[in-house]
């Protein structure tokens, strides 16, 4: 590689991490939203909704993990469903 083409390739990494710095606000000062580096579990509950993870295992053997958001009933009231 020659000395031009290692320089640009150098300022090209340099412009590429100062762009990832200033899109994340680390060099804006901006805050970063703490929702940015929350799983789904965390980023869920911290919303104050209820969550279910499940394991669920396929007849090939994949294991597929599932989400759930179970429905937040009013105390007192209660549902009646009919099939």
């Amino acid at each position: 590689m020659t000395h031009i083409a290692e320089s640009l390739l150098s300022c090209t990494f340099s412009l590429i991490i100062a762009t990832a710095l200033y899109t994340n606000g680390i060099v804006s000062g901006q805050k970063i939203d703490p929702d940015a580096y929350r799983n789904v579990s965390q980023l869920i509950t911290s919303k104050g909704y209820p969550f279910e993870e499940h394991l669920l295992e396929t007849a090939d053997g994949y294991i597929l993990g599932l989400h759930r958001i179970p429905p937040k009933h009013k105390q007192g009231i209660r549902l009646q469903l009919t099939v």
